[in-house]
């Protein structure tokens, strides 16, 4: 039996679980990097901090594979070559409020627009960061550059990269022809090798926390944590509030 790592990159703790198949170790934590010093509604967290957590967290086991689940709608920006412009922006950034949005979700988005979403907060760098906008080239969700810096494959699962408002949920398609956007999987896939251990693409924090539940779509799940949903399993694509 393979060991498989499992790894939460949550908003105020790193957790990590090791399973052999045999047995189960403890759960162990690393506390979330702290905002960058800014004026809000800007928050930003220093990435090399959170992926030194991360391989640290990789490097001391014994596992041959590993799965991530992440905070959504946070994300970064690098050029072609990528090499990063800015740190992380997290889901906790709302610049997004500060400049008029006039556009629209793409279809079956399964996102709302809200002052976090990224498809804001990058129409808003337009107004405020014009010389990050003006030279970025690929977008990155947390999971997607995670990945990419353990694997140098911008990849990530539909979960994570839906809550952008850059894709349809259904096809994993995006129609966003300016920048590259992470390759969205619609199953999870290894998406590449850290040194010799498979890296699964990392799924969204809230819908791993669903399967985790146990739901069976015949009641609702609560998901307590720094941010907290209450959620209902459906049968295919639904919109609505």
């Amino acid at each position: 039996m393979e060991r498989r790592l499992y790894i939460d990159v949550g908003s105020t703790w790193i957790k990590c679980r090791e399973d052999s198949g045999e047995r189960e170790r403890e759960v162990k934590k690393a506390r979330f990097p702290d905002r960058i010093d800014m004026p809000s509604p800007f928050y930003e967290v220093r990435i090399d901090e959170i992926v030194r957590i991360i391989e640290e967290i990789i490097e001391g086991t014994e596992s041959e594979s590993v799965y991530i689940s992440v905070q959504m709608h946070g994300y970064l920006l690098g050029d072609r070559r990528g090499n990063l412009l800015t740190e992380y922006i997290s889901w906790q950034d709302k610049r997004g409020k500060l400049v008029e949005f006039d556009g629209a979700l793409p279809k079956r988005s399964g996102t709302a627009i809200k002052d976090n979403l990224p498809l804001l907060s990058i129409n808003a760098m337009k107004t405020l960061k014009p010389e990050i906008y003006g030279r970025f080239e690929e977008f990155f969700t947390l999971g997607s550059y995670i990945a990419y810096r353990l694997t140098g494959n911008n990849v990530t699962h539909i979960t994570d990269a839906a809550a952008t408002g850059f894709y349809d949920s259904v096809t994993c398609k995006s129609n966003v022809e300016d920048f590259l956007v992470p390759c969205a999987m619609k199953e999870v896939c290894i998406a590449g090798r850290y040194k010799d251990r498979k890296i699964y693409s990392p799924v969204g924090d809230q819908q791993a926390s669903v399967l985790g539940a146990g739901g069976d779509g015949k009641g609702y799940i609560l998901n307590i944590g720094t941010a907290a949903q209450v959620c209902a399993i459906a049968e295919g694509y639904t919109e609505g509030e």
